[in-house]
């Protein structure tokens, strides 16, 4: 489980441990996007039941850094996603070849 939610784990009977350790770190950081998310979620509907300006500048300060934080990580995930196609397609490449 990974923050009260469960994970599936790959099997590590053919997975290096730098395998299995990326793909930890890859759920993980999907698993922040969805938390983030949420929290940006519940933070505007705790405004907009009782908006301040106090409250309206706190929650544009948090949706500006969360929705930086959320790019950067989805920008990571992308990288990581078209590293594991290209390693996909190399290895396919390479059993055909005689």
């Amino acid at each position: 489980m990974v923050d009260g939610e469960r994970v599936a784990v790959p099997s590590t009977v053919h997975c290096s441990p730098h395998a299995v350790r990326a793909w930890l770190m890859f759920a993980l950081k999907e698993n922040l996007q969805l938390k983030l998310a949420r929290w940006l979620a519940a933070d505007i509907l705790r405004t907009a039941i009782a908006p301040s300006w106090d409250d309206i500048g706190k929650l544009a300060a948090i949706a500006t850094l969360r929705t930086l934080l959320n790019y950067f990580l989805q920008r990571e995930i992308d990288v990581r996603r078209a590293r594991q196609a290209g390693a996909a397609d190399a290895g396919v490449r390479g059993v055909s070849r005689p």
